[in-house]
């Protein structure tokens, strides 16, 4: 599932695994294979692609977004899988396997350090499905909610911090692994990712295992409609911009507000209000006052009930072909 908002008759989704008689995710009976080589949205998009070649009822275009998506009727939903039911399976039932009690070690040691209860903790990713596999499997932690989110991300920086912690920052080979991977998904050098990754605090290692915190809205939280806003794509474009005020900088899409303008022949855009991030590799980078650099598609904002127009910059879009990108000037290399 994408997102906090669905057209009525249909949810936004990618799809994430497929059937596979040698896949390496799954058990005995069943395997699969992740149906993307990484998660950016050039990748989404080549998948969206197959579907309309082989399964054409799962991509709809939808008008108030200005693009087509992959999304699934809601009458063929057969289950819903929810990160905290199966976080609590976990906890109530005892871990079946060495990852998952990797899972119950980890969240444990997050919620106590933070004082967030375990309530408000989830597992996404292959665990979630039950399909995980215990020699290469990520943990994927979702956190609900604003203030539980910033009281984990303090609680995981001072984990980083603590010499005695089995919670670290990626080094030495699994932080050139992320850098080399990172630099083949997006456009971006080693360097450049490295740099990137000293201001990142939700992904590191957890006795020698990836793992990812994902903080998530409450339900209480996601105050917006589908078809509120209406979207009308303009062009790819790039700019150099100051942000002037991180709007969100925890939850997907990433928002900043911008001012100063210019594109790369230095002339004034005054019609763009904000920059805004789909590209969760983007997402939590720039600081209030810092200056930018960003590629990506000038998009027409409509609020429906006022009529209000704005500008912003999308970040993460189909049309971009994944050649987008939102850079902090000074974690640029020297000759970029």
């Amino acid at each position: 599932m994408v997102g906090y908002v669905h057209p009525k008759d249909r949810v936004l989704a990618y799809l994430k695994y497929t059937h596979s008689s040698d896949g390496q995710w799954g058990g005995k009976d069943q395997k699969y294979s992740r149906s993307m080589s990484h998660y950016s949205a050039s990748e989404v998009q080549k998948n969206i692609n197959w579907l309309k070649e082989n399964y054409p009822k799962y991509v709809a275009y939808l008008n108030e977004l200005g693009f087509e998506m992959s999304s699934i009727p809601k009458d063929e939903i057969s289950k819903h899988y929810v990160p905290s039911e199966r976080l609590e399976e976990i906890l109530s039932s005892g871990p079946t396997d060495t990852l998952e009690e990797s899972v119950e070690t980890l969240v444990s040691l997050i919620s106590q350090t933070a004082g967030v209860p375990i309530q408000n903790f989830g597992v996404t990713g292959s665990i979630l499905l039950k399909i995980h596999n215990t020699s290469f499997s990520d943990l994927d932690i979702s956190v609900y909610g604003r203030m539980n989110s910033e009281k984990v991300k303090a609680a995981v920086e001072r984990l980083f911090k603590d010499p005695k912690s089995v919670t670290n920052k990626l080094q030495g080979n699994h932080l050139e692994k992320w850098c080399r991977e990172k630099a083949e998904t997006y456009p971006i050098s080693q360097s450049e990712s490295r740099r990137f990754y000293s201001r990142r605090w939700n992904y590191g290692i957890f006795n020698d295992t990836y793992f990812s915190v994902h903080p998530t809205r409450s339900d209480n939280e996601v105050i917006e409609e589908y078809g509120d806003e209406s979207y009308r794509g303009l062009g790819i474009i790039s700019v150099e911009a100051s942000i002037s005020r991180v709007i969100e900088n925890l939850y997907n899409p990433y928002r900043y507000k911008v001012e100063d303008v210019k594109n790369k022949n230095g002339e004034a855009i005054p019609a763009v209000d904000e920059i805004i991030s789909f590209e969760g590799f983007y997402g939590g980078i720039p600081e209030n006052g810092e200056r930018v650099i960003a590629k990506g598609k000038l998009e027409e904002v409509i609020d429906k009930l006022s009529q209000v127009k704005k500008h912003r910059l999308v970040i993460g879009s189909p049309e971009s072909k994944g050649k987008d990108f939102l850079k902090p000037i000074k974690l640029l290399d020297l000759n970029t």
